[in-house]
């Protein structure tokens, strides 16, 4: 399969067990989401990566046509920045109502664990790495943060995804130009997410090797 160019017969569909376990977990989470954010008067924050990519997830079990496949792997290459980095390096600071601080690790923990059952279930294809669509998924992704979340962050006067000021860390350091070490890093984040989910699928095939063995003997 070319990288990059949809298939023209679609993946295996999601049963309606999956379907209905997949966006549920998305429903709950994003229900939490609106509440807390209704409560504080900052619903432009659905706008932020996370939560836009959780709905797109939500999408992908429910569509029937090969653009899923190629939105798959999109977000397969920009997962770094949509929960792992959350996970590991959690910005708590505006958390204070309940089930708040339950709620960003529940959904960050969604958007890593789904699309890894769905590769282990074999629900969904995931091309090979190449740098073209790496470059492509991460346009994506930085397109979305300068085209969209930037206008937004100063039209609102909110620090959506960290666009009017750097989170706490070593950002910092660079002052104004955070921005630009922020990009870079991503593209380079963006080439080691897809490398690990690499190594996660090599885990995968070996295990289910491992399985047809034993069921052999």
């Amino acid at each position: 399969m070319h990288h990059g160019k949809l298939p023209k017969i679609p993946d295996h569909l999601f049963s309606q067990k999956l379907r209905f376990r997949s966006t549920s977990l998305g429903i709950f989470s994003l229900l939490l989401l609106v509440y807390h954010k209704s409560n504080n008067n900052t619903l432009i924050f659905l706008m932020q990566p996370c939560h836009v990519n959780l709905i797109i997830l939500m999408c992908i079990t429910l569509m029937t046509t090969p653009i899923r496949t190629y939105l798959f792997n999109v977000y397969l290459h920009n997962q770094w920045g949509v929960s792992w980095l959350a996970i590991f390096n959690p910005d708590l600071r505006s958390h204070h109502q309940p089930l708040e601080t339950f709620n960003f690790f529940f959904e960050h923990i969604v958007l890593v664990v789904l699309p890894i059952y769905w590769i282990y279930s074999k629900k969904i294809t995931v091309w090979k790495f190449s740098w073209k669509f790496a470059f492509q998924s991460y346009w994506c992704f930085a397109m979305y943060h300068a085209w969209i979340l930037e206008p937004l962050s100063y039209i609102s006067a909110q620090n959506l995804n960290y666009m009017m000021a750097p989170p706490p860390g070593p950002l910092r350091l660079f002052g104004t130009y955070y921005r630009n070490v922020m990009f870079i890093a991503g593209f380079i984040l963006t080439v080691s997410t897809r490398l690990i989910v690499e190594s996660i699928m090599l885990v995968i095939k070996y295990c289910n090797k491992q399985k047809k063995i034993y069921k052999l003997m």
